[in-house]
């Protein structure tokens, strides 16, 4: 496995930009639209945190990276798909650089 890979697919992280700072611009999208959803999205970032290995950092807040953003995105558009679908489309127009296939 790649030291500084994603967790996830275990890809070069080509975007140096934690989850979680990822995630606090999705909340505040998401919680104008649904609130619950964002509940969801704070269990799946809780079990994102436990994975640590990289030396690399975010350029927002210095964390170390571990989840690169096209996998965080696929893991809230699965969200998404399963319990409001219909926001989709705004969600990929607004925060995805590019829609990986299944990555694991």
């Amino acid at each position: 496995m790649d030291k500084e890979g994603c967790m996830l697919c275990d890809k070069s992280i080509r975007l140096p930009l934690c989850f979680s700072c990822m995630g606090e611009e999705i909340k505040s999208w998401l919680g104008a639209k649904d609130p619950r959803l964002v509940e969801l999205l704070e269990g799946n970032n809780f079990f994102l945190r436990t994975y640590n290995r990289n030396t690399e950092k975010c350029l927002s807040c210095a964390k170390e990276l571990n989840v690169c953003v096209d996998c965080y995105t696929y893991e809230v558009r699965e969200i998404l798909e399963t319990y409001n679908p219909e926001y989709i489309e705004e969600f990929n127009e607004i925060f995805s650089l590019a829609i990986p296939k299944r990555r694991r």
